[in-house]
């Protein structure tokens, strides 16, 4: 078993994966407990919590191509992922680039 930050780390990279290949569905699935929100005291009409609000999301602003990909390449880096075992907590920040 991975340590929590590696399991962070790889967390990271998997959403990376799966939005390149359009897999709208596994992007979704990595928010069954989470939430997308415009900030962090953004309203409700700009918070997308679990998994079917993060597929409508997904759905309604990500152009996907005939091939079934939205034409990108996700690259992550710089990734500091700090985890507090003691509280269960964790905090993570990095860098992304996509290119189109």
């Amino acid at each position: 078993m991975a340590d929590p930050a590696r399991e962070i780390e790889n967390l990271l990279y998997t959403y990376a994966e799966r939005i390149d290949a359009g897999d709208l569905e596994g992007v979704a699935g990595l928010f069954a407990h989470g939430r997308i929100a415009a900030s962090a005291d953004a309203p409700p009409e700009q918070t997308f919590e679990g998994r079917d609000r993060v597929l409508g999301l997904y759905r309604s602003s990500t152009r996907i191509y005939d091939d079934g990909s939205p034409h990108t390449k996700h690259v992550t880096s710089n990734s500091i992922i700090e985890v507090d075992e003691a509280a269960k907590t964790a905090s993570a920040r990095s860098y992304f680039t996509v290119f189109q």
